[in-house]
């Protein structure tokens, strides 16, 4: 978008040009006054004259467009325009990701820092530093007119991890239900990613009944346990 332009006169059309060429083709009268310019994101073609005139914004546009501002949010609080750099220092220094969230001019709405890959290096982050065991089985999401099974990896008493990256459960809650071996019964909840990367797919627990978050801390705890003695 605005990185190839393209010029419209007698009845022929010329490009791509990249913006400097452009400028410079337009500034030697390469063209007629009456020719028209053109970009992916215009809606129309526009007389050399008109773009002209718009040209610092589309300078600016462009300037934006490779580097978007970010911005997060914390409750009420809200912080931003920052470039990068800026804006993970800002993390570094809030503290509180877990109820942070965080938007770009590329996402689809807001989000949680844990989703955005690019964040996880400069960020260090961890899974948090709670028991966590394998478990045999499958986890099922399910979104309005979609349902997905997808093979468990670990489990802990606030979260569980598969083996696949989600397709369409990013950012909205959504229901599940744990369907294991080596678990009395079956448990069911609400559930929000929080990270997808290297094939692999974290979702923190947002609504688990005490009995089953009980259920998982016991399995977690006892694989530890039991994994110390043997070790």
């Amino acid at each position: 978008m605005l990185s190839a332009w393209f010029v419209y006169y007698q009845e022929n059309i010329e490009g791509p040009f990249k913006l400097d060429e452009l400028e410079h083709g337009i500034k030697s009268s390469r063209w007629p006054p009456h020719s028209l310019v053109w970009s992916k994101g215009q809606k129309d073609w526009a007389p050399i004259k008109v773009w002209l005139e718009h040209l610092p914004n589309i300078r600016e546009k462009i300037k934006t467009l490779q580097n978007p501002p970010w911005y997060f949010r914390h409750g009420p609080t809200l912080k931003g325009p920052f470039d990068q750099r800026q804006f993970i220092s800002e993390l570094k220094n809030h503290g509180q990701l877990q109820q942070a969230e965080v938007w770009s001019p590329e996402f689809n709405g807001w989000k949680s820092p844990f989703q955005i890959l690019e964040l996880a290096t400069p960020l260090n982050f961890r899974m948090r530093a709670l028991p966590r065991a394998p478990l045999h089985g499958r986890f099922r999401s399910e979104i309005p007119g979609r349902v997905q099974e997808f093979e468990i990896d670990t489990v802990s008493e606030e979260g569980i991890s598969f083996r696949a990256e989600s397709e369409g459960l990013a950012g909205n809650p959504f229901n599940f239900t744990i369907l294991a071996f080596g678990l009395p019964h079956s448990i069911s909840g609400l559930g929000q990613v929080l990270f997808t990367r290297n094939q692999k797919t974290a979702v923190k627990f947002l609504k688990i009944s005490d009995e089953d978050q009980k259920m998982l801390k016991d399995h977690a705890v006892q694989f530890s346990e039991h994994s110390r003695a043997n070790s």
